[in-house]
């Protein structure tokens, strides 16, 4: 498909993530993530993240690739008020601008379970059928993996 082809995708794809206005919060995990260099999920992906862990009433989401925390704010405005975020990323730096994100937004660190390692080594350790919602959005060569186990937790 050339470039040209490929326009009224892009416009689209353009329109829907800049429909969903993102408050201070979001912004400054969006700027963390830039200075990391770590490309968060776009703001119409996360108001989706949202209105899918509403819709299963999640309590209990796993995160792989938890970056800044943009994509963990969205999931933890949709969750139930007790539900808890457990995230998984191998960056000790993202972790800790997340953690700081998740603080601005009011969230009791009881709320955000932020595990520091590969996920692969991680998630076998996670309870069988424990979790009502998995994002994979880890190491893109892992994905197939990520998804095994994410069968498994859910």
């Amino acid at each position: 498909m050339d470039t040209d082809a490929l326009a009224p995708f892009r416009s689209s794809w353009e329109y829907a993530q800049g429909y969903v206005p993102e408050d201070a919060v979001l912004a400054d995990a969006r700027a963390r993530a830039s200075e990391v260099v770590c490309g968060p999920i776009g703001a119409g992906g996360g108001a989706a993240l949202r209105f899918l862990a509403a819709a299963v009433g999640a309590k209990h989401v796993v995160e792989i690739g938890g970056g800044t925390g943009v994509s963990g704010v969205w999931l933890l405005r949709g969750m139930a008020p007790d539900g808890v975020l457990t995230s998984v990323d191998i960056e000790a730096e993202h972790q800790r601008h997340a953690r700081e994100v998740f603080a601005a937004e009011g969230i009791p660190a009881s709320r955000a379970r932020l595990i520091n390692g590969r996920a692969l080594e991680v998630l076998p350790r996670l309870a069988d059928a424990a979790y009502d919602l998995v994002l994979v959005d880890g190491a893109k060569e892992e994905h197939a993996d990520y998804v095994e186990e994410a069968a498994r937790l859910l």
